[in-house]
């Protein structure tokens, strides 16, 4: 097996098309290894120089890609944690090229993070394999993702049905009578726009940063690709709510959501939901995916649960160490954190 290393824009983009044919025969690849996530996301979000694509070949067959960025000597996939699913772009011969990739890096010096592994995934397990009896080696759990199996009920009315009394009649039914129109619009200036009012005002009341436009040239470009959609709650023309959704392999990925505090007896979040939902089941999809955050709004919707880990190899005993015990004490602050009103709210507003 030969590799290459890709570290400028040019010898990126004229990697399109082999790279769209690999991800293409991935059984499970996700909206985030595509060849335009990677590029949008690099070209927007990071630095140019920390570009260190990897791409594993024998003679004109091209086995796959490493989507990899470096930070602080650090190798980690293109959109790091701000992704929802890290993976190789690799469709055979997965051990052998991983490996390879793995070994580039590691003779390189660079320390590695590789975020946002799932668990459903081989290639976790694989990675675990590769560097399980490595020093200064560590897996984290990060977070679980929820999603909605279509293919599993065979219908709407099937699916709707397991829904809880409490869904359908005090939500569902409840907005669908406040009659918002809910359908999927083409990304324009005012409709960015309109996004950044419906978020910002949602912010404002949960507190936190309310920037999304870092998100736009991502909305624009894949939309302009084919895979990502933008559907809009309005209410007398008034754009109440909004989901961004990514599209890819007969899955709808909703990516982002949101929703002006003054509709919330309308429910345009959960409608939004229930359109996107109900068009899957229409369109032959065979997965609704809510990505990370297990949250009650989603399990709502009779979701399935998966978990998402990041592979950690640390460059230094001292940096192995501290982020060990960072990662062992988290989870009890955070459960500190919760019992008091106060600090959770302190926490929501700043962390």
């Amino acid at each position: 097996m030969d590799y290459k290393i890709i570290t400028d824009e040019e010898s990126l983009i004229s990697e399109k098309e082999n790279w769209t044919e690999v991800c293409e025969n991935m059984i499970d690849a996700s909206p985030f290894q595509t060849w335009e996530w990677n590029y949008i996301w690099w070209k927007n979000n990071e630095l140019p120089e920390s570009l260190f694509v990897l791409k594993a070949f024998e003679g004109k067959k091209v086995y796959g890609y490493a989507p990899i960025v470096i930070k602080d000597n650090v190798a980690e996939f293109i959109g790091g944690r701000d992704m929802d699913y890290g993976r190789f772009v690799v469709s055979c011969k997965e051990f052998s090229v991983i490996e390879g990739f793995i070994n580039i890096l590691l003779g390189k010096g660079y320390g590695l993070a590789l975020q946002e592994m799932a668990a459903r995934n081989s290639q976790l397990h694989i990675v675990q394999r590769i560097l399980e009896e490595k020093e200064r080696y560590l897996v984290h759990k990060t977070t679980r993702a929820a999603y909605i199996d279509v293919m599993r009920y065979g219908s709407f009315d099937s699916y709707y049905k397991l829904l809880s009394k409490g869904m359908r009649n005090k939500t569902i039914k409840v907005g669908l009578k406040k009659n918002l129109s809910l359908r999927k619009e083409m990304v324009t200036d005012e409709l960015l726009s309109e996004i950044e009012d419906i978020y910002t005002d949602r912010q404002d009341i949960r507190g936190g940063a309310a920037d999304i436009t870092w998100a736009f040239p991502v909305i624009r470009e894949m939309n302009k690709a084919n895979l990502l959609n933008v559907y809009i709650a309005r209410k007398d023309q008034e754009a109440a709510g909004f989901l961004v959704s990514m599209f890819y392999k007969n899955t709808q990925y909703i990516w982002l959501v949101a929703f002006k505090m003054r509709y919330k007896d309308c429910f345009p979040g959960q409608l939004l939901f229930y359109q996107i939902i109900k068009n899957s089941f229409e369109d032959g999809n065979q997965r609704v995916d809510f990505m990370r955050g297990d949250y009650d709004f989603k399990m709502r919707w009779e979701c399935a649960l998966d978990t998402n880990y990041t592979v950690y190899l640390f460059n230094s005993t001292v940096a192995y160490w501290k982020n060990r015990m960072f990662f062992a004490l988290k989870p009890k602050v955070k459960k500190l954190v919760y019992s008091h009103p106060v600090m959770e709210r302190i926490y929501k507003k700043y962390a």
